[in-house]
């Protein structure tokens, strides 16, 4: 992928903060804000999924993670994996879901909970039972607290990663400030 410098500039802003206003970026780029919504606009078409937030979860009551090594079981392949993923992924604990290739394991997910009978309830309960674990066998399960994450953020990943994209120098246009082309 290629992205202009100021392209660069204006997705690492979004990336500290989804909230800023194209004027503020236009403020710290030192291009006009007709120019940011411009950029805003082609990024949010081709590298920009949604714009959310960060909540501490601790104070919404969910307090212990699970990372869950799973493998199919026969009736899992007999219902079929996009079946059953699909069914998966509906799951409100689920919060991340990984199919693996060519491993001992097909998957691993990581799912949250308020306490230790709410996940209880999540590998016992006759619902969870039909919907899942009838398909799927979790083989090794790692309870984690809440107050144990010490770094939950991919913004620091990316960030790296836009600075290390290729770039696009910008072509003399008196009319477009951010209308560019590839460099050579």
């Amino acid at each position: 992928m290629w992205l202009t410098r100021n392209e660069k500039k204006v997705l690492k802003l979004l990336l500290n903060n989804a909230k800023i206003s194209d004027t503020s970026i236009a403020s710290k780029l030192k291009i006009s804000s007709q120019a940011v919504g411009r950029i805003r606009k082609k990024l949010e078409e081709e590298v920009i999924k949604e714009y959310t937030i960060n909540l501490d979860v601790s104070k919404l009551g969910i307090n212990i993670f699970v990372m869950c090594k799973a493998k199919l079981t026969s009736n899992g392949k007999e219902l079929g994996k996009p079946i059953l993923e699909e069914r998966i992924t509906k799951n409100p604990n689920i919060i991340t879901f990984y199919e693996l290739i060519g491993e001992e394991f097909s998957y691993i997910l990581v799912a949250g909970f308020k306490d230790m009978q709410d996940l209880k309830r999540f590998f016992h309960s006759e619902k969870t039972q039909k919907e899942i674990h009838d398909y799927i066998i979790c083989k090794e399960i790692t309870p984690m607290s809440t107050q144990c994450i010490l770094k939950n953020n991919i913004n620091d990943l990316c960030n790296n990663t836009i600075d290390h994209l290729g770039t696009k120098t910008a072509k003399p246009n008196f009319y477009q400030e951010d209308d560019e082309v590839y460099s050579q």
